[in-house]
């Protein structure tokens, strides 16, 4: 198999913003009489805001992927976020981060939607409680989602769970 990837990327940053744009191809020969050659554009753009208790980074992508002998192709959308963040004094921490995706096969073969969150909120419970532990305690969360529309299957997947957790600091 011989690939060739050429790829580019341009960002523009001011004070707390970050606008960035990624695109890629690639082509790949799988040098036998079997045809499964195929090409690959990809599009990203990813922005961010960031400041000292919160940031968000939004960012979408397209990516398209070609089978010319076969004349078929798999476009698949992604939409991501990634949110953090402190309240109460530093004392709250949370963050979320979620995907969604859409592949669609142009032969119509596959047609599928996935969703993939992850949740975390903890609250810091003391500091430096005995000279160095630093417990808190918060819920951490999952879900997951498939949907194949070609055999309509579907799936869900939910996970929570209580955290007690702490930190000490560590150095030698």
């Amino acid at each position: 198999t011989e690939t060739d990837t050429i790829t580019g990327g341009i960002n523009y940053i001011k004070d707390r913003w970050n606008l960035g744009i990624q695109t890629a191809y690639s082509s790949q020969d799988d040098r036998t009489s079997a045809g499964n050659d195929s090409t690959s554009n990809t599009y990203t753009f990813i922005t961010s805001y960031v400041m000292d208790d919160f940031s968000i980074s939004p960012g979408l992508a397209f990516n398209r992927l070609r089978y010319p002998q076969q004349g078929n192709r798999t476009d698949t959308y992604t939409a991501s976020l990634d949110l953090t963040g402190k309240a109460i004094g530093n004392k709250l921490s949370y963050g979320f981060a979620g995907v969604y995706n859409r592949t669609k096969a142009g032969d119509g073969s596959s047609e599928q939607d996935t969703i993939n969150t992850n949740l975390e909120i903890a609250y810091l419970l003391g500091k430096n409680f005995f000279d160095f532990l630093n417990p808190s305690a918060g819920i951490r969360g999952t879900y997951n989602k498939t949907n194949n529309k070609v055999s309509g299957e579907e799936n869900d997947e939910l996970i929570l769970l209580l955290v007690l957790s702490t930190s000490m600091p560590f150095s030698f």
